[in-house]
Protein backbone atom coordinates (compact mmCIF):
# COMPACT_ATOMS: atom_id res chain seq x y z
CA UNK A 1 0.00 0.00 0.00
CA UNK A 2 1.57 3.32 -0.89
CA UNK A 3 -0.64 6.93 0.07
CA UNK A 4 -2.03 7.85 3.30
CA UNK A 5 -4.74 6.79 6.05
CA UNK A 6 -6.49 9.15 7.32
CA UNK A 7 -9.32 9.61 10.62
CA UNK A 8 -8.01 6.09 11.44
CA UNK A 9 -10.39 4.41 13.86
CA UNK A 10 -9.65 0.76 16.18
CA UNK A 11 -12.73 -1.54 16.80
CA UNK A 12 -12.59 -4.46 18.62
CA UNK A 13 -14.79 -6.48 16.40
CA UNK A 14 -15.02 -7.04 12.78
CA UNK A 15 -17.53 -4.98 10.73
CA UNK A 16 -19.40 -6.52 7.92
CA UNK A 17 -19.79 -4.08 5.06
CA UNK A 18 -23.17 -2.34 5.70
CA UNK A 19 -21.12 -1.62 9.48
CA UNK A 20 -18.55 0.15 7.66
CA UNK A 21 -21.04 1.66 5.54
CA UNK A 22 -22.78 3.01 8.45
CA UNK A 23 -19.46 4.34 9.91
CA UNK A 24 -18.60 5.99 7.37
CA UNK A 25 -21.96 8.08 6.84
CA UNK A 26 -21.46 8.82 10.37
CA UNK A 27 -18.23 10.25 10.23
CA UNK A 28 -19.38 12.07 7.03
CA UNK A 29 -22.15 13.52 9.72
CA UNK A 30 -24.74 13.48 6.78
CA UNK A 31 -22.77 16.29 4.75
CA UNK A 32 -24.48 17.14 1.52
CA UNK A 33 -21.82 18.31 -1.15
CA UNK A 34 -24.56 19.35 -3.74
CA UNK A 35 -27.71 21.79 -3.01
CA UNK A 36 -30.39 19.48 -1.64
CA UNK A 37 -33.43 19.02 -4.05
CA UNK A 38 -31.18 20.36 -7.31
CA UNK A 39 -31.35 18.89 -10.67
CA UNK A 40 -28.20 17.33 -11.96
CA UNK A 41 -27.30 16.40 -15.55
CA UNK A 42 -24.12 13.90 -16.22
CA UNK A 43 -22.89 14.74 -19.35
CA UNK A 44 -21.17 11.73 -21.04
CA UNK A 45 -17.88 10.83 -20.50
CA UNK A 46 -18.04 12.26 -17.07
CA UNK A 47 -18.64 10.59 -13.31
CA UNK A 48 -20.62 11.85 -10.33
CA UNK A 49 -19.35 10.19 -7.57
CA UNK A 50 -21.46 10.40 -4.16
CA UNK A 51 -18.77 8.66 -1.38
CA UNK A 52 -19.57 8.82 1.96
CA UNK A 53 -22.25 11.76 1.47
CA UNK A 54 -26.05 11.55 1.66
CA UNK A 55 -27.39 13.65 -1.81
CA UNK A 56 -31.06 14.51 -2.85
CA UNK A 57 -31.98 15.33 -6.53
CA UNK A 58 -34.39 16.29 -7.92
CA UNK A 59 -33.97 15.10 -10.78
CA UNK A 60 -31.10 12.83 -12.55
CA UNK A 61 -30.51 12.84 -16.20
CA UNK A 62 -27.62 12.77 -18.79
CA UNK A 63 -25.63 10.16 -20.92
CA UNK A 64 -22.45 9.79 -18.09
CA UNK A 65 -21.31 7.36 -14.85
CA UNK A 66 -22.65 7.77 -11.48
CA UNK A 67 -21.15 5.97 -8.49
CA UNK A 68 -22.44 5.28 -5.58
CA UNK A 69 -19.31 4.79 -3.71
CA UNK A 70 -20.51 4.08 0.51
CA UNK A 71 -23.06 6.91 -0.42
CA UNK A 72 -26.56 7.45 -0.36
CA UNK A 73 -28.72 9.36 -2.94
CA UNK A 74 -32.05 10.15 -3.00
CA UNK A 75 -34.04 10.80 -6.38
CA UNK A 76 -37.61 12.76 -5.67
CA UNK A 77 -39.04 13.15 -8.83
CA UNK A 78 -40.22 11.39 -11.97
CA UNK A 79 -37.15 10.78 -14.87
CA UNK A 80 -35.22 9.04 -17.36
CA UNK A 81 -31.37 8.49 -16.44
CA UNK A 82 -29.63 7.52 -20.15
CA UNK A 83 -26.28 6.99 -18.16
CA UNK A 84 -24.61 4.18 -16.48
CA UNK A 85 -24.87 3.03 -12.26
CA UNK A 86 -22.26 1.45 -10.26
CA UNK A 87 -20.64 1.17 -6.68
CA UNK A 88 -22.20 -0.48 -3.86
CA UNK A 89 -23.70 2.54 -2.45
CA UNK A 90 -27.54 2.81 -1.73
CA UNK A 91 -30.19 4.53 -4.11
CA UNK A 92 -33.20 5.39 -2.56
CA UNK A 93 -37.18 6.09 -4.11
CA UNK A 94 -39.11 7.36 -1.86
CA UNK A 95 -42.84 7.45 -2.30
CA UNK A 96 -44.11 9.31 -5.50
CA UNK A 97 -40.87 8.98 -7.53
CA UNK A 98 -39.77 6.65 -10.73
CA UNK A 99 -36.85 6.14 -11.96
CA UNK A 100 -36.14 4.98 -15.30
CA UNK A 101 -33.14 3.51 -16.35
CA UNK A 102 -31.73 3.48 -19.77
CA UNK A 103 -29.04 0.98 -19.12
CA UNK A 104 -28.44 -1.99 -17.17
CA UNK A 105 -27.94 -1.48 -14.11
CA UNK A 106 -25.10 -4.77 -13.74
CA UNK A 107 -22.24 -2.84 -12.44
CA UNK A 108 -24.63 -1.59 -9.28
CA UNK A 109 -23.60 -4.07 -6.31
CA UNK A 110 -25.40 -1.52 -3.64
CA UNK A 111 -29.42 -1.54 -2.59
CA UNK A 112 -32.09 0.08 -4.24
CA UNK A 113 -33.83 1.66 -0.62
CA UNK A 114 -37.72 1.07 -2.14
CA UNK A 115 -39.41 4.07 0.20
CA UNK A 116 -42.97 4.00 -1.87
CA UNK A 117 -40.90 5.13 -5.36
CA UNK A 118 -40.68 2.68 -8.42
CA UNK A 119 -37.89 1.40 -10.52
CA UNK A 120 -38.10 0.61 -14.27
CA UNK A 121 -35.28 -1.33 -15.50
CA UNK A 122 -34.64 -1.79 -19.73
CA UNK A 123 -36.70 -4.05 -21.72
CA UNK A 124 -34.88 -7.58 -20.98
CA UNK A 125 -33.22 -7.52 -17.82
CA UNK A 126 -35.20 -9.62 -15.11
CA UNK A 127 -32.00 -9.70 -12.92
CA UNK A 128 -29.52 -7.43 -10.85
CA UNK A 129 -26.81 -8.01 -9.23
CA UNK A 130 -27.93 -5.31 -6.39
CA UNK A 131 -29.96 -6.03 -3.29
CA UNK A 132 -33.80 -4.23 -2.87
CA UNK A 133 -34.74 -3.11 0.67
CA UNK A 134 -38.80 -2.59 0.53
CA UNK A 135 -39.58 0.06 3.46
CA UNK A 136 -42.92 -0.15 2.86
CA UNK A 137 -45.34 -3.18 1.82
CA UNK A 138 -48.65 -2.80 0.26
CA UNK A 139 -50.74 -6.15 1.76
CA UNK A 140 -53.44 -5.92 -0.71
CA UNK A 141 -50.64 -6.45 -3.45
CA UNK A 142 -47.92 -9.20 -4.43
CA UNK A 143 -44.15 -6.81 -5.49
CA UNK A 144 -41.59 -8.80 -7.33
CA UNK A 145 -37.93 -7.78 -7.13
CA UNK A 146 -35.39 -8.64 -9.91
CA UNK A 147 -32.52 -9.04 -6.85
CA UNK A 148 -31.85 -10.01 -3.62
CA UNK A 149 -34.21 -8.81 -1.33
CA UNK A 150 -33.65 -7.62 2.36
CA UNK A 151 -36.65 -7.95 4.89
CA UNK A 152 -34.89 -4.82 7.12
CA UNK A 153 -35.23 -5.02 10.93
CA UNK A 154 -38.70 -2.82 12.79
CA UNK A 155 -40.75 -4.30 9.34
CA UNK A 156 -44.48 -3.63 10.23
CA UNK A 157 -47.20 -5.59 7.87
CA UNK A 158 -50.69 -5.01 8.29
CA UNK A 159 -52.45 -8.44 6.47
CA UNK A 160 -55.86 -8.14 4.08
CA UNK A 161 -58.00 -10.88 4.76
CA UNK A 162 -58.36 -13.36 2.31
CA UNK A 163 -55.14 -12.05 0.01
CA UNK A 164 -52.48 -14.84 1.35
CA UNK A 165 -49.39 -13.15 -0.06
CA UNK A 166 -46.57 -13.23 -0.69
CA UNK A 167 -46.03 -9.65 -0.16
CA UNK A 168 -42.23 -9.46 -1.26
CA UNK A 169 -41.01 -12.17 -4.08
CA UNK A 170 -37.72 -12.65 -6.16
CA UNK A 171 -36.44 -14.89 -8.07
CA UNK A 172 -32.94 -14.90 -6.20
CA UNK A 173 -32.90 -14.94 -1.84
CA UNK A 174 -35.33 -13.13 0.31
CA UNK A 175 -33.10 -12.01 3.12
CA UNK A 176 -34.30 -11.57 6.94
CA UNK A 177 -32.49 -8.87 8.41
CA UNK A 178 -34.65 -8.37 12.16
CA UNK A 179 -37.84 -8.85 13.07
CA UNK A 180 -40.77 -6.76 12.70
CA UNK A 181 -44.88 -7.09 13.60
CA UNK A 182 -47.63 -8.64 11.23
CA UNK A 183 -50.80 -7.25 12.50
CA UNK A 184 -53.76 -9.22 11.40
CA UNK A 185 -57.16 -8.25 10.66
CA UNK A 186 -59.49 -9.76 13.39
CA UNK A 187 -58.86 -11.41 16.82
CA UNK A 188 -60.69 -14.68 15.15
CA UNK A 189 -58.35 -14.49 12.27
CA UNK A 190 -56.50 -18.36 11.90
CA UNK A 191 -54.47 -19.03 8.61
CA UNK A 192 -51.02 -18.97 6.71
CA UNK A 193 -49.37 -15.88 4.99
CA UNK A 194 -46.36 -16.32 2.88
CA UNK A 195 -44.32 -12.75 3.79
CA UNK A 196 -41.38 -13.80 1.58
CA UNK A 197 -40.77 -15.92 -1.05
CA UNK A 198 -37.59 -16.46 -3.08
CA UNK A 199 -34.93 -19.02 -4.39
CA UNK A 200 -33.74 -19.33 -0.73
CA UNK A 201 -34.36 -17.70 2.33
CA UNK A 202 -31.37 -16.30 4.30
CA UNK A 203 -32.09 -15.99 8.46
CA UNK A 204 -29.32 -12.95 8.72
CA UNK A 205 -30.60 -12.42 12.41
CA UNK A 206 -30.05 -12.97 15.57
CA UNK A 207 -31.61 -15.14 17.79
CA UNK A 208 -35.18 -17.55 16.64
CA UNK A 209 -37.88 -15.89 14.42
CA UNK A 210 -40.20 -16.18 17.04
CA UNK A 211 -38.40 -13.72 19.84
CA UNK A 212 -37.81 -11.10 17.30
CA UNK A 213 -41.12 -11.53 15.29
CA UNK A 214 -44.34 -10.89 16.91
CA UNK A 215 -48.63 -11.09 15.73
CA UNK A 216 -50.76 -8.66 17.21
CA UNK A 217 -54.49 -8.24 17.38
CA UNK A 218 -54.82 -12.09 18.48
CA UNK A 219 -57.70 -13.32 20.21
CA UNK A 220 -57.58 -15.52 23.47
CA UNK A 221 -56.11 -18.69 22.46
CA UNK A 222 -54.40 -18.23 19.44
CA UNK A 223 -51.01 -18.76 18.56
CA UNK A 224 -48.60 -17.18 15.94
CA UNK A 225 -45.76 -18.92 14.28
CA UNK A 226 -43.13 -17.85 12.18
CA UNK A 227 -41.08 -20.02 9.62
CA UNK A 228 -38.81 -20.58 6.58
CA UNK A 229 -38.78 -23.40 4.61
CA UNK A 230 -38.17 -24.07 0.66
CA UNK A 231 -37.46 -20.71 0.03
CA UNK A 232 -40.65 -19.07 2.15
CA UNK A 233 -40.86 -16.72 5.18
CA UNK A 234 -44.18 -17.61 6.41
CA UNK A 235 -46.66 -16.58 9.38
CA UNK A 236 -49.19 -18.97 10.75
CA UNK A 237 -51.90 -18.36 13.00
CA UNK A 238 -53.62 -20.96 14.75
CA UNK A 239 -56.60 -21.16 16.09
CA UNK A 240 -58.07 -22.22 19.53
CA UNK A 241 -58.43 -26.08 19.98
CA UNK A 242 -57.55 -29.22 21.21
CA UNK A 243 -55.39 -31.84 19.34
CA UNK A 244 -56.11 -35.78 19.91
CA UNK A 245 -54.22 -38.36 18.90
CA UNK A 246 -55.25 -41.71 18.80
CA UNK A 247 -52.39 -44.63 18.67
Amino acid sequence: FKGCLDEVQVFNKAFNVPQVRAVMRADAGALRVLPDGGAVAVDAGATLEVNGTDESFSSLTGEGTVELASGRLAITATNTFAGTLTGDGTLVLPSGTELTLANDPSGFTGYFEMAGGSLVLPSGVTSVPATFRPLSVDPAESVTYPGDVEILDGTALTVTAGVPGPFVSTPRNVIICGGGTVTVPSQNTTGTWVIGRGDEVVDNGTGDLADRWTVTNLGAGRRARFTTSDGVFLCTVYGAGTILSIW
